[in-house]
């Protein structure tokens, strides 16, 4: 049975294998607000993307001259972790780095997944530790996907004018972007916001969006601060959105870099720790 906590407002259940949300429930009326993974759609819920984010040119990673096979979005959200912290309002999950792993990055890591609560907030933080003796390069990122209950939109915290860019039918993203949003905050989801692929933006000046949907009294609200890009994503059709804070994004088409001069990347130095930390509130409206 998956882990899980709670406090008087909201029970978050969280699976060891990627640290990945599987229910969050408000206790007020006992409603499921996270995607429940109906394979029809997608069988995902809410993966953890470390240490890339997206499709990799050649599917693979290079690093000093050699070449890492590596899956979309990373390998983590395959692995299963410890727990090394569990307490009625918080959880914490710990993969460490083992000759698995570096078939697909060659560093020595340790790599936690928290949950808090917080009232009607759960704070997800993250913890990159560096423990080995060269420096470590990474992307992060979170892919929480929410139930929407009929007609619903996003919208940012401030007018946004920005550009979107083109998602080629391998994954990577194009060099060339289109103007998306001029001086406005709201983007209605409908069956023909997501075609062909996912909205990616690299330049907001909101550090939060909010999830209305006109079919429920409360909210879903996600504040980003940590994470300079933001993905927003779904089937076409489909009965969920993912709200994706990321540090960092896919490849671009054309580009094979090493992974030091990915766009984006962090670096966390031999000894070490980078952290990072995104919130979801679910509130009235």
């Amino acid at each position: 049975m998956n882990p899980s906590i709670h406090n008087d407002i909201l029970r978050i259940t969280i699976s060891p294998t990627g640290a990945e949300w599987t229910s969050l429930i408000d206790l007020r009326d006992g409603s499921e607000r996270l995607w429940q993974g109906d394979p029809t759609w997608w069988k995902g819920q809410a993966p953890v993307l470390f240490p890339v984010i997206g499709v990799q040119t050649n599917d693979s990673i290079r690093v000093d001259g050699l070449s890492y096979p590596h899956p979309k979005h990373g390998f983590f959200r395959r692995h299963v972790c410890s727990v090394v912290r569990h307490v009625e309002d918080e959880l914490v999950f710990e993969l460490r780095s083992d000759a698995e792993t570096r078939i697909h990055y060659p560093f020595d890591f340790r790599f936690r997944v928290g949950f808090k609560l917080e009232g009607a907030t759960v704070i997800n933080h993250f913890e990159v530790e560096n423990t080995g003796t060269v420096a470590m390069p990474f992307h992060l990122g979170a892919h929480p996907a929410f139930n929407l209950y009929g007609e619903s939109h996003v919208e940012f915290d401030k007018p946004e004018t920005v550009s979107i860019f083109g998602v080629t039918p391998a994954g990577l993203l194009t060099s060339d972007s289109k103007p998306y949003l001029r001086n406005e905050t709201r983007i209605p989801i409908t069956p023909s916001t997501f075609v062909p692929d996912a909205l990616v933006f690299k330049s907001l000046t909101s550090n939060g969006i909010e999830l209305v949907s006109e079919g429920y009294p409360s909210k879903i609200r996600v504040e980003y601060q940590d994470f300079p890009y933001l993905g927003i994503w779904a089937k076409a059709g489909a009965p969920y959105v993912c709200i994706e804070p990321w540090i960092g994004c896919a490849d671009t088409e054309g580009l094979d870099v090493d992974m030091r001069d990915k766009e984006a990347i962090r670096i966390a130095q031999p000894g070490g720790t980078c952290t990072f930390a995104y919130s979801v509130s679910v509130g009235n409206r």
